[in-house]
């Protein structure tokens, strides 16, 4: 009997991005700190004594005699035995020919599927698709939670405001990037990024920092070379 496991995975880091205007977002919400409210609501995951999802017949297997038995149940038929929450395997509380679809992908193992039998899971007004690997459903996307910071005038709100120093002690990396995905050093990186490195100094701070770049042209030894030279400028600024 196969056994099925959301896996969600946290991190908690810093998200520092520049351009006029600093942002620095950090995805360690309070509640993420309180291990009994880090878990969102989640649905109820198939236990390996419940159900095989697409096992319609409950026979132990999916296969072939579970498709004729869903089409049997569809076009008014009794079949027995039937289980529908196996049967549901898009998970929307109904049962048609898209949960078909979704035992004959089971069947030929279709890889990227979303998990059979269990629902997006809705967290903090964002809703994350799933994903098979293997006998496990993970996320398919990264959660999105976090603190946002809106620093003006060369980044002051970025220190002193009780985030960067409340959360230190569970930052494991920190992310930089200018805010139009370039590397760092073509925007104002070199001065907006300043107050928040100074405050992850102050708390000694000594894990990773991260270059995040969405725009490639430039090519990886003048991302590297560029982003490498303004990050040693600025903590030459340092006090």
């Amino acid at each position: 009997m196969k056994k099925i496991v959301l896996i969600v995975t946290v991190t908690v880091g810093l998200f520092i991005m520049s351009a006029g205007n600093t942002v620095a977002s950090i995805p360690a919400p309070e509640a993420l700190l309180k291990p009994e409210a880090s878990i969102p609501s989640v649905p109820s995951i198939p236990e390996e004594d419940d159900f095989l999802c697409g096992d319609v017949n409950e026979d132990g297997f999916v296969n072939v005699l579970d498709i004729i038995f869903m089409v049997n149940y569809i076009m008014g038929g009794n079949p027995s035995p039937f289980n529908q929450e196996a049967a549901d395997i898009k998970a929307d509380n109904g049962i048609n020919v898209l949960d078909i679809i979704g035992i004959v992908n089971i069947i030929m193992q279709v890889k990227g599927l979303p998990c059979g039998c269990v629902a997006p899971v809705s967290y903090e007004g964002q809703t994350y698709s799933t994903v098979q690997i293997g006998d496990q459903c993970w996320f398919k996307e990264n959660m999105n939670v976090g603190t946002m910071i809106i620093g003006t005038d060369g980044g002051q709100l970025m220190t002193d405001n009780g985030i960067i120093e409340k959360y230190c002690s569970c930052i494991y990396h920190v992310h930089v990037q200018e805010i139009d995905g370039k590397y760092l050093g073509s925007g104002n990186a070199g001065n907006d990024f300043l107050p928040a490195f100074q405050t992850l100094k102050d708390l000694r701070y000594e894990k990773w920092v991260s270059l995040e770049v969405f725009d490639f042209s430039p090519g990886p030894k003048m991302i590297a070379y560029e982003s490498m030279k303004t990050l040693k400028q600025i903590e030459a600024k340092l006090d």
